[in-house]
């Protein structure tokens, strides 16, 4: 009778030091009583999407220290460097990176990009001359409700927070994010927290509202994601 072999796992671990974005924004009560809007109302929704714009940014970009350190700047994730322009054998170098790491690759694996080099990716061709992307279904698969072609077999997403040198790049070219984003934990100390007071600028017959987060960022598996 054969004896089976004994193997043992190992663990690590991910310390996370939440970190604090916020802001205050002042209003005049004149403002918020004559308004013909439930302008309170709307400009808590705008705090909101801000700050969710902080965050995303953080997560994608943060430099660490007083801010969560961001995908793009975590050692041991992979890099890809390109030309001026991005280029069909950019993205498969992406691909090939990661895979070349024996990364089991899942359902959140997919790639992020400025929306500002969609078009360029619209009219990239492969060797064989044909188009490699589109970015909306045809018109019956639209219909059913399909979701946008994927890229190389990949799910994608676009973004205008992606700006010119993120993740430590040149400051005149746009960073393309791919990878599993699973790999990925934002551990939220505290939710997005609205507070108003009418008491702090009293003698200014303003009301403040306050938004605010805590949070950190940390890359698991840096050989799973890849920034070109």
């Amino acid at each position: 009778r054969s004896t089976l072999p004994e193997s043992s796992m190992k663990f690590g671990s991910v310390r996370l030091n939440a970190k604090k974005y916020g802001f205050v924004i002042h209003l005049n009560n004149d403002t918020l009583a004559d308004s013909s809007i439930a302008l309170e109302t709307k400009v808590r929704e705008q705090m909101v999407r801000d700050l969710a714009i902080a965050v995303d940014r953080a997560i994608l970009d943060g430099i660490g220290g007083a801010q969560p350190l961001g995908l793009g700047r975590t050692s041991g994730v992979n890099i890809v460097s390109k030309g001026s322009t991005v280029g069909f054998t950019d993205l498969l170098s992406a691909i090939d990176r990661i895979e070349a790491r024996d990364v089991i690759l899942d359902e959140s694996t997919a790639w992020i990009f400025p929306s500002s080099i969609k078009a360029l990716l619209r009219k990239m061709v492969s060797p064989a001359n044909d188009y490699i992307w589109t970015d909306t279904p045809n018109l019956s698969q639209a219909a059913l409700g399909s979701a946008p072609t994927p890229l190389l077999g990949y799910k994608w997403n676009d973004s205008n927070i992606i700006t010119k040198g993120m993740a430590g790049g040149d400051s005149d070219k746009y960073t393309m994010f791919f990878g599993k984003w699973s790999d990925i934990i934002v551990g939220m100390r505290m939710n997005i927290e609205l507070s108003s007071n009418e008491n702090v600028n009293w003698m200014l017959d303003q009301t403040s509202i306050r938004a605010m987060i805590r949070l950190d960022v940390a890359v698991t598996h840096p050989a799973s994601s890849i920034v070109t």
